[in-house]
């Protein structure tokens, strides 16, 4: 039998451990990959700021004495995880599920931007297992 092969596309956009790739949860658990980390500067802690006009998560990094600070906690990956439930709260942002932003960079202050505009769903929860809401329904 002859066969009708199709070539899969390589992507060179790269994976999310050799790329920026944030999500964020209900919960206000900010995750940063071990390399958007780095390029953050591998900060100990981070201001958190928020831009209404644009809807837009700054995390700023911070020096070990700031005020208004968030710590930066180890991730079994290498990357970190911020604890910003006050963030959602204070700002009154709503997130109906866990999201992955989908082009978050760091601008020219060094500051890392989080798009709330541009997000789509993240494709695990926290146990690597997909999301309920994102999987196919069965009858």
């Amino acid at each position: 039998m002859k066969r009708k092969w199709e070539q899969c596309p390589h992507n060179e956009k790269g994976t999310r451990w050799s790329s920026f790739y944030v999500t964020m949860n209900t919960k206000g658990y900010i995750s940063l990959s071990k390399f958007t980390f780095e390029k953050l500067g591998e900060p100990e802690k981070v201001q958190l700021l928020y831009d209404r006009t644009t809807n837009t998560i700054g995390v700023n990094p911070a020096g070990r004495t700031a005020t208004d600070a968030f710590r930066t906690s180890k991730k079994w990956s290498g990357g970190r995880v911020i604890y910003a439930l006050r963030l959602l709260q204070e700002f009154r942002i709503r997130i109906p599920h866990s999201v992955r932003f989908m082009s978050p960079e760091i601008d020219n202050e060094g500051i890392l931007l989080l798009d709330l505009n541009n997000t789509r769903p993240a494709q695990k929860g926290s146990n690597g297992r997909m999301r309920a809401e994102l999987l196919p329904h069965q009858p």
